[in-house]
């Protein structure tokens, strides 16, 4: 059942029979000039977006036909393959370690597959296809990060389970010499411009493998004391035990 409200307003010392009988005396004039009011557009028009998905911005429908909109990661490093056919860029800044590199870039294996060529000798060969998500410099960077990924649950995670197997593939492929010495990095926030202790040199050394102890070093507790504050009359106007917190 609908409920009709009537809003009321009460203007503080203002007696409104007095308001009236100045109004209709004529104590209240009227302005002699026109008063312009410029108006300022205002940016309500939401951006039109195309629904291609190989653009970085498109838009979708759901199944009430509410319109959503999706963005992408990943879109430079897609474009530069699309129009220009290359492969992995070379060179970044690692999202594991945060170094900058100049090698051939690696990431979190999204798929890979085998293509059977035949060169012009009759000889075939195989190709690996590998689709990659993310800019690492080395295999023990994008190893962690699939790690990290994969530990998360399954409806937000970004590769498959077969992605770490694909890793080792790859890597046994492209250094045959290291079969089987794969092992993930150090996790990044031991570095100092992360906020660590360890130098680059220290953190990325292959005899050194840095394992989480559980161990916690506490500093000491703060303790909080609320101030109270006392009207005039001196009434407590709030109170509040003490708090003991821990950063």
């Amino acid at each position: 059942m609908a409920v009709q409200q009537n809003p009321t307003f009460l203007l503080r010392e203002v007696d409104p029979s007095v308001v009236i009988s100045q109004y209709l005396s004529g104590q209240f004039s009227y302005p002699t000039t026109k008063v312009v009011v410029n108006s300022v557009p205002v940016g309500l028009v939401e951006p039109v977006y195309g629904t291609d998905p190989q653009e970085g911005l498109y838009t979708v429908k759901d199944k009430s036909s509410n319109r959503l909109v999706m963005a992408s990661t990943n879109q430079n490093r897609y474009n530069l393959y699309k129009n220009n056919g290359e492969k992995m860029p070379v060179g970044g800044i690692c999202e594991v370690c945060g170094k900058e590199f100049t090698t051939q870039s690696l990431g979190m294996i999204m798929e890979l597959s085998r293509v059977a060529i035949v060169d012009q000798q009759g000889v075939f060969h195989t190709l690996l296809e590998v689709w990659m998500d993310g800019c690492m410099d080395s295999f023990e960077c994008a190893l962690f990060a699939t790690r990290q990924e994969l530990s998360k649950m399954s409806q937000y995670r970004v590769c498959a389970d077969s992605a770490e197997r694909h890793l080792h593939e790859l890597f046994q492929v492209m250094h045959p010499e290291q079969r089987d010495t794969l092992i993930p990095c150090n996790d990044p926030k031991l570095l100092v411009n992360k906020g660590g202790s360890l130098t680059y040199e220290q953190w990325s050394n292959r005899r050194h493998e840095y394992r989480e102890t559980g161990h916690v070093i506490a500093i000491p507790a703060k303790k909080e004391w609320l101030r109270q504050h006392y009207g005039p009359s001196s009434y407590l106007m709030s109170s509040r035990e003490p708090m003991v917190s821990k950063p």
